[in-house]
């Protein structure tokens, strides 16, 4: 799909919205090379991982790590604390709430908050 998708010579960024068959390492990866985006839905029992904690000044040894807490991403959406609304902004739609909820997480597939 990377080497489809480059064939093409797009040369603006752009979002690719793709199942979730496409959401692996190498076709992210392939996207975030070249500045773009990977919109795809994850299964129900997908998670993601916090940010591991800055380690103190004190030298440690080993390789500092990567993720932190585990977080089920389904249990995002079961609570309602924390959500932020927002009017839809689809033409005609009056007194339409969308409530979501803004965090960096770490995906394993992509190993960063950026994809790189």
């Amino acid at each position: 799909m990377v080497l489809l998708l480059g064939s093409l010579k797009i040369s603006d960024p752009f979002y690719f919205i793709a199942d979730a068959y496409y959401a692996t390492r190498t076709v992210i990866k392939g996207l975030v090379v070249r500045d773009n985006h990977l919109i795809s839905r994850v299964r129900s029992n997908g998670v993601a991982y916090h940010p591991a904690p800055q380690p103190s000044e004190a030298k440690r040894r080993g390789r500092p790590r990567i993720y932190g807490e585990k977080v089920k991403l389904r249990s995002l959406f079961l609570e309602t604390e924390g959500m932020e609304s927002a009017p839809s902004p689809i033409y005609g739609e009056k007194g339409v709430l969308l409530r979501y909820r803004v965090l960096d997480l770490l995906w394993r597939p992509s190993a960063s908050l950026s994809g790189s």
